[in-house]
């Protein structure tokens, strides 16, 4: 499973997102809804594969844009098949 937690807390993740909310393409800010849902929803999982079709994205392309909200220091990440948030 993929963990992710929003760096440095909630609260952190939400005034770093107000920052460079701007800066996001249109993809990063889909995971940033979608990872928002997941953290939201814990017990509702998702996939890499189920990501990539509701983004629309290649998975090379949702990797990047998991790397992109990582650099933007959004979240913290370790990839594999399942996304759910780190408790």
């Amino acid at each position: 499973m993929a963990e992710f937690m929003f760096k440095n807390g909630v609260g952190a993740f939400v005034r770093r997102l107000n920052e460079v909310l701007d800066y996001l393409k249109p993809t990063e800010i889909s995971l940033v809804e979608e990872l928002l849902r997941v953290a939201v929803e814990p017990d509702q999982p998702v996939t890499m594969g189920e990501l990539q079709q509701q983004l629309d994205v290649t998975s090379a392309d949702l990797a990047m844009s998991f790397r992109e909200l990582v650099a933007w220091d959004l979240i913290a990440w370790v990839p594999t098949g399942t996304v759910k948030a780190a408790g």
